[in-house]
């Protein structure tokens, strides 16, 4: 009988372990803007600009015990502001991302590899301009569980806070920057990503 009563404990632990460790997804869903924050910075000698969007979408499937992930995330191109409407003008034209052709760029991990603390370096495909290349690039992805501050914050469910900041060269995927704006646009910029998704 103890036996028993000590198989069905084990049973109980194991199954309560399950429960916890279990995989959630959660989902970005760009319903409020300080929810989702991606910036774009080129800097040259002579002119430095950053483009903003909170047009971020995404899904994130993350395990809090064994630290596993995979994910998604979309960036709407045309919502990309710079401060300078004719700016933003030129670089939606199809010279430079064409975001009537090509209107998103997407970012999917084919690998994510815990390092320590909130730390993870993950691969994955970057589309843009219609092309996709591999990259990897480091990562925090932070959970943090239902609570009366998250509900306050305007969550529902568990939070998982994502940042990521990377660099990656335009030529690399089929933009090629005009002789005239060679001294104010950079070939590699800078990427920021800040992200909450959530399971509500």
């Amino acid at each position: 009988m103890k036996f028993t009563h000590a198989v069905a404990g084990l049973s109980l632990i194991a199954l309560a372990f399950q429960a916890s460790a279990a995989e959630q997804t959660f989902k970005v869903t760009g319903e409020k803007p300080t929810h989702q924050i991606a910036t774009v910075e080129s800097a040259t000698d002579f002119e430095t600009f950053v483009g903003r969007t909170s047009k971020v979408t995404g899904s994130v499937k993350f395990d809090p015990a064994t630290r596993k992930a995979s994910g998604t995330f979309t960036v709407d191109v045309s919502s990309i502001k710079t401060g300078i409407d004719l700016r933003d003008e030129h670089m939606r034209s199809p010279m430079w991302l064409n975001a009537e052709k090509h209107k998103t760029i997407t970012f999917k991990s084919t690998k994510i590899k815990y390092e320590k603390g909130d730390n993870y370096t993950i691969t994955g495909k970057l589309t843009l301009h219609g092309a996709t290349k591999e990259i990897k690039v480091k990562a925090v992805l932070k959970h943090l569980a239902e609570s009366s501050k998250s509900t306050a914050a305007g969550f529902k469910g568990d939070v998982l806070q994502v940042k990521s900041t990377f660099n990656f060269k335009m030529s690399d995927y089929g933009i090629k920057i005009p002789d005239m704006a060679a001294a104010k646009v950079n070939d590699s910029v800078k990427i920021n990503i800040t992200a909450y998704a959530q399971t509500g």
